[in-house]
């Protein structure tokens, strides 16, 4: 199943809770329908990390939306990555930090925050086809995308691979803190951030599955 060549828009929105795998699932699928894959949630990251540089409390939310005006946010996708800058400064690989997920989940709950970047999405999206995970893409971002999934996993297989991915850059982070975090992250996003599965959407539970076989789940429902 190939759509790089289609002259057709073809959207998959995957939606899920932090740490599901559902970048890594995302990538993989666009990878094999020769689509690029769009990674929402940077644009988050990238004002947390805005704000953080700018010494702006992320808690106050007055503070937060006010900075926006001054935030020049390019995204472009590349081989697979989604590469973002903020006034210039290549923000890719600062986003990526653990303490920037963090922020990230407090300023996604944020209405106006999420007001602002949903227009952007959309705008990059109604261009060309993509692969797009987020919190709430098939709901707000893309109600019409053709597939639509919602990626799960349990607390504890989440708190495992956000372990490995951050042991693998470096960063240590004690496993109960990370749980908290987690915990915290999924309260914030289900009430404040938007996160919810569509009525229409495939519930995958990772837990058990190996991304290969995750992605080849996701394939099996498209190709009915």
């Amino acid at each position: 199943m190939c759509y790089s060549e289609m002259m057709e828009k073809v959207h998959v929105a995957i939606d899920g809770p932090v740490a599901s795998g559902k970048g890594v699932v995302s990538r993989e699928i666009a990878r094999r329908m020769g689509m690029p894959f769009f990674d929402t949630g940077v644009m988050y990251r990238a004002v947390g990390v805005f704000v953080r540089m700018r010494g702006i409390d992320y808690m106050n939310e007055d503070a937060v939306v006010g900075s926006l005006g001054d935030m020049m946010m390019e995204v472009f996708v590349k081989e697979d990555k989604t590469h973002i800058f903020v006034n210039g400064v290549d923000y890719t690989e600062m986003i990526r930090e653990n303490e920037a997920s963090i922020i990230a989940g407090k300023v996604a709950s944020y209405k106006d925050v999420r007001k602002f970047l949903v227009a952007k999405m959309q705008e990059i999206a109604k261009g060309q086809s993509f692969v797009v995970e987020g919190r709430d893409i098939a709901s707000v971002v893309l109600p019409n995308a053709r597939y639509k999934f919602f990626l799960t996993a349990s607390v504890d297989e989440r708190v495992r691979r956000r372990m490995r991915d951050l042991q693998a850059r470096g960063e240590n982070v004690d496993a109960n803190e990370l749980r908290r975090q987690i915990e915290e992250r999924d309260r914030r996003d289900y009430t404040e951030g938007g996160l919810k599965q569509v009525e229409d959407a495939i519930l995958i539970d990772g837990d058990g599955l190996s991304i290969e076989e995750t992605v080849d789940r996701m394939l099996c429902h498209m190709e009915k």
